[in-house]
Parts: C-alpha cells; sequence; structure tokens
C-alpha cells in the first residue's frame, strides 16, 4: 500500500521561524538592500551584467505565492492550487508565515530601488504551485508534473518531508520526468533541528540539486542537514525576504535555513538557462558546479557538496559541455530508497575522472598487447614462409633421375 507522507512547508521544516524585523519598518532600520549582505559575495552585480533571468519560469512549489507584493509586481504568473487548502492559482499565499512568496522575492525579486529586495533572476518569471498549509508528498509529485507541463525551466522545492531519508515512488517519478523534459530541480538540504542530520524528500532523490546552508562567514551553517546528496552551499543566514503584510506591516522578514540558499540557487539557474538558451539541463548545472567554490575537503563532500554557488562565474567562464548528467539521476523503475542506501546515489566526479582514466589506460594496455601479438604472429609468418619456401627447393641430381622434393605446406590463416 502505498502511502502519502506528510510534508510542511520550510518556514515550519527547513527553516527558522520567519522573524519580522526589529524597529517600525525596514526602511527606518536601513534600506532593504543594506539586508541583502550576501549580494557582493555572490558578485550579482557582475552576473546581472550578463543576465537577469528574461524568458525564465521558475516554478515555486510552496504555500502560494502573493502576486500583489511589490517585489514581485507583474511576475507571477498564473499558477495552480493542489489540495482543498490551496490558493486555486497559486497568487495567493496561505502559510501562516508566508513562505512562498519570501521564496519567490529572492528568486526574482524586481529590485526597483534600495528599499526593494533585489532578487537573484529579477526578470524571470514566477510561476506559483500552491499546496496549501498542509502538505502530503503525493501533492510535491503532483506539483512537479504540473510545472513541467506548463512551461518551467526551473523549479524550486525549499520544503521536505518530516520522514528523512526515505522519498516515496511518485516523487522519485516527478523527478525523472522533470529531468526527462529538460527541467532543473532545486531543493533545500533541510534543516537538522526539526529533522535530524540527513537529508529528506525531495532533496535525496538522485537528480535534485540539492542545497545547504551557509553562515555569514562562508561556513557551513550549523543548523543544516549535510549529506552525500548535497550538491552545492550557498548562503541561509539572516536572509531578508518579501512576504505579505499580514506577516510583516514593512513586507518583510529576515530567514534562517536552507530554503533561502534553494531559492538563491534556484535565481542563479534561471540567470544561466537565460544566459544559454541553447544548453540542455545537465550542462546548466555543469557551469554551476565546475564554477562553485570549493569549500571543506578537496572535491565534493557530504557538507558543501561541490562549493558555493557563484552566479558571476557560472556565466562568465569557460566551462566545457558534457553529455551526461553531472549529478545523480533515479532510473525508470526505481523503488524508493531507504536513508540507509543514500551513499549509494553519491556521485563523485574525482572517482569518476579516476575511472576515466584507468579506462584509458587499460585501453592502452591491451592495443600494446594486441600490437604485439600481431608483431608477433608476423615474425612467425615471415620465417615459416622461408623455411617453406627452402623446403621447395631441391637440388638437380648430378646424373639423371627424378628429382625428389617435399610438396608445398598448406599455411591456414588467422581468423580474424
Amino acid at each position: 500500500m502505498r502511502v502519502a507522507r506528510q510534508l510542511h512547508l520550510a518556514a515550519a521544516l527547513l527553516v527558522a521561524a520567519l522573524i519580522v524585523l526589529p524597529g517600525a519598518s525596514a526602511q527606518a532600520a536601513g534600506s532593504v538592500r543594506e539586508y541583502q549582505w550576501y549580494l557582493p559575495g555572490l558578485e550579482l552585480a557582475s552576473a546581472h551584467k550578463v543576465s537577469k533571468g528574461e524568458g525564465q519560469i521558475v516554478a515555486v512549489i510552496d504555500s502560494g505565492v502573493d502576486a500583489t507584493h511589490p517585489d514581485l509586481a507583474d511576475r507571477v504568473l498564473p499558477g495552480h492550487g493542489i489540495g482543498a487548502d490551496a490558493a486555486v492559482d497559486g497568487r495567493e499565499d496561505s502559510g501562516e508565515s508566508g513562505h512562498g512568496t519570501a521564496m519567490a522575492s529572492i528568486i526574482a525579486g524586481g529590485g526597483l530601488d534600495k528599499y526593494h529586495l533585489l532578487g537573484v533572476a529579477p526578470q524571470a518569471q514566477i510561476l506559483p504551485i500552491s499546496l496549501g498549509p498542509s502538505i502530503t508528498s503525493d501533492e510535491v509529485a503532483q506539483g512537479i508534473r504540473w510545472a513541467v507541463d506548463n512551461g518551467a525551466t526551473v523549479i524550486n522545492l525549499s520544503l521536505g518531508s518530516t520522514h528523512p531519508g526515505t522519498a516515496n515512488d511518485d516523487e522519485i517519478q516527478a523527478v525523472r520526468y522533470a529531468i526527462d523534459h529538460n527541467v532543473v530541480l532545486v531543493a533545500a538540504a533541510g534543516n537538522n533541528q526539526v529533522q535530524g542530520d540527513r537529508v529528506a524528500s525531495p532533496g535525496n532523490i538522485p537528480g535534485v540539486l540539492t542545497v545547504s546552508g551557509l553562515d555569514r562567514n562562508g561556513q557551513l551553517w550549523t543548523g543544516s542537514c549535510v549529506g552525500p546528496e548535497v550538491v552545492l552551499a550557498a548562503p541561509a543566514v539572516e536572509v531578508i525576504a518579501g512576504v505579505p503584510e499580514r506577516v510583516s506591516d514593512n513586507g518583510y522578514v529576515i530567514t534562517d535555513g536552507t530554503s533561502a540558499a534553494s531559492a538563491l540557487a534556484a535565481g542563479t539557474v534561471a540567470l544561466v538557462r537565460s544566459a544559454y538558451p541553447e544548453l540542455d539541463a545537465a550542462n546548466v548545472i555543469e557551469r554551476l558546479l565546475a564554477t562553485a567554490t570549493d569549500l571543506g575537503p578537496s572535491g565534493r563532500d557530504e557538507q558543501y557538496g561541490f562549493g558555493e554557488i557563484q552566479p558571476a562565474a557560472a556565466l562568465n567562464a569557460e566551462v566545457a559541455t558534457v553529455t551526461d548528467y553531472p549529478i545523480a539521476t533515479p532510473t525508470a523503475d526505481r523503488a524508493a530508497k531507504s536513508g540507509d542506501e543514500r551513499s549509494q546515489w553519491r556521485v563523485d566526479r574525482n572517482a569518476g575522472e579516476r575511472m576515466m582514466l584507468t579506462g584509458i589506460l587499460v585501453v592502452g594496455v591491451l592495443l600494446l598487447f594486441s600490437f604485439a601479438g600481431w608483431a608477433l604472429w608476423q615474425g612467425f609468418r615471415r620465417r615459416h614462409l622461408e623455411v617453406v619456401e627452402r623446403e621447395q627447393v631441391v637440388p638437380a641430381p648430378r646424373s639423371g633421375g627424378e628429382v625428389y622434393g617435399s610438396s608445398p605446406r598448406q599455411s591456414t590463416a588467422p581468423h580474424q
């Protein structure tokens, strides 16, 4: 019997409670832009000279998105609601903390001036998919499929299961569906104070670009879940976000958690897809991986994945194209995996390179032996023919009579 597991929005699961800015308003304490401490580190000013996400549709599967928020004006498309407690078109935020609106603003806030939030991809459009305040894994799977069928190029999943280490088959198949349709899925790794240290679904499903959280010093945020499923890392502490006025009078909150890290990464994907429309999802992801700032142990690790996202570098660097998906993908018939099996999903690019070099070495050795065998055979064949020719030349008798000699020997060519 298939069980629809309960999930929660990141406001309850993946982030600490959204905290209203101190003081009467953000403007009174300083401009909104001043609260965006992570902008210089991500070099967004440089990135926006190349791309602002134009032409990209980022699906936000969450509590819905407040389409009236000033930072999201003209950026929220008609969406979809799944479940009786969801907004029909997704353009209202039914979550207590306004979580869906917060994620949408981090991704695509317009940044009209310093008193408004600047998103990573301010010219991208948001496709809101509301699951209401009460979410199940079945609804997440439906949301992914609906997003794919309605034009999403990127899907942000700042939510997760209350049962870390598990993913049901519907979710896995939905992820497979998105990958098969060239859509990039980005998910939060999760917050350990809620679900323990392990990454929960959908972040633990192979093929999902799962993001852990960093603090203001660029170190792993102590509240972030970690594991072999982590692909990248992004800021997750004191991130300002837009919310409905019923949540905060000034329309902004400060949030801690990997939900914000996921949104920042999703916005970066939109930038790259806009700048390189000819690239498929695999090569878009490869650009993020190849240009990430390596943190922690060299290469991919369970805390930071391949490292911190670098939007400007992902847009400007020379990156070789790939033919294979750079992170693990679920097979068509994969069953739900347990946490004990999660190590099987890890993709170690360094190990892959070692395997490739080993393969080249093996092929080289085989070719060398093949050439040596061929040379030996040719030498043997020449000697054999010389012997045959000598045996066929018999001197004539000195005084008549028949000449007795050997018949030519037959030689059989080796099987090719």
